[in-house]
């Protein structure tokens, strides 16, 4: 199974209607497409995995094969989100190497709403012997439920003020969460690395249904700290024992970059804070650069919140 690091994006085009291909090629069925999603009901901030068989069933090879598949509607203002592959070929249906089999996979918004949308599929690809250009488009009507639960708060966000640094220097970590669920809650934040001998936890706070906050905190790395990357865990806990936690990585030594927003796309669950939970979806970050201004890196230990309504 080849997996795909893709590019996460909302799409330019309008939402609406299945339609057939967009593209500038010829309608064609030469490259067919079997889909298959790993979960139909999910919750915003999930990571849903949607695994494709490209079969090439034409007499003549496929060229610069791109596959985008498409959430319609799912995002803020009815926007909608793509994944797209890296392009790739196919030989001819008598030769070897004529599948191509992928697994793509994105985070369901934060903001999404409840209901149920549609996937499409776009193939598009050339003849390798005349340069002809074709389009397959497979949509899959009301395909993801979108549900909110009653007790549900994500870590969106993990901001380090560095991605690399010194043995014995400080570091300022951010980390955002959001009420997805449909209960106000009364929550905590910790950040852990046991490598690091790091374990901080905020005091207890409110947070509202559909509201988002950002806490600060610092530490500082250990003098005798080997060079290398280490884990940072950061968790939200809530509800009865409930709680989620996201990965950032921090490298001790070497050369890093300031003010590194990572949106994580690997979500753990667990019922009872400090076991180790199901991990859901593929290890993936998509890293957003971002500049940190000096209101962002509190005092020593010291923690800040920030609360955004999203009303």
């Amino acid at each position: 199974l080849a997996t795909s690091i893709l590019t996460l994006q909302k799409s330019n085009e309008p939402t609406g209607g299945t339609g057939s291909g967009t593209g500038t090629g010829a309608t064609s069925q030469d490259l067919t497409v079997d889909l298959e999603i790993s979960e139909d009901k999910v919750s915003p901030g999930d990571v849903v995995t949607f695994d494709l068989d490209i079969e090439n069933t034409a007499e003549y090879d496929a060229e610069e094969v791109e596959v985008t598949l498409t959430v319609k509607g799912i995002d803020e203002n009815g926007e909608d989100v793509e994944v797209e592959a890296e392009t790739f070929d196919l030989n001819d249906e008598g030769s070897d190497d004529n599948v191509e089999v992928l697994s793509l996979a994105l985070r369901v918004p934060f903001t999404a709403e409840e209901g149920e949308y549609d996937v499409i599929v776009d193939v598009e690809w050339k003849n390798e012997d005349t340069n002809e250009k074709f389009i397959n488009q497979v949509v899959e009507e009301n395909a993801i439920e979108v549900e909110r639960q009653d007790h549900d708060v994500r870590v969106t966000e993990i901001i380090l003020s560095e991605t690399a640094v010194d043995a014995g220097n400080n570091v300022q970590v951010g980390i955002t969460i959001f009420n997805v669920g449909l209960q106000d809650e009364d929550v905590k934040i910790r950040v852990k690395s046991t490598e690091l001998g790091v374990d901080l936890t905020s005091g207890q706070f409110e947070l509202d249904e559909d509201e988002e906050t950002t806490q600060h905190m610092s530490f500082t790395v250990p003098k005798n700290t080997k060079n290398g990357e280490y884990v940072i865990q950061a968790t939200v806990m809530f509800g009865d024992s409930e709680s989620k936690t996201e990965f950032a990585t921090l490298k001790v030594g070497g050369q890093g970059k300031d003010g590194v927003s990572v949106i994580p796309l690997t979500t753990t669950i667990s019922n009872e804070f400090g076991s180790i939970g199901l991990v859901l979806g593929i290890i993936i970050a998509l890293v957003v650069i971002a500049l940190v201004s000096k209101e962002f890196i509190p005092a020593s230990w010291g923690v800040r919140t920030e609360i955004i309504r999203r009303r």
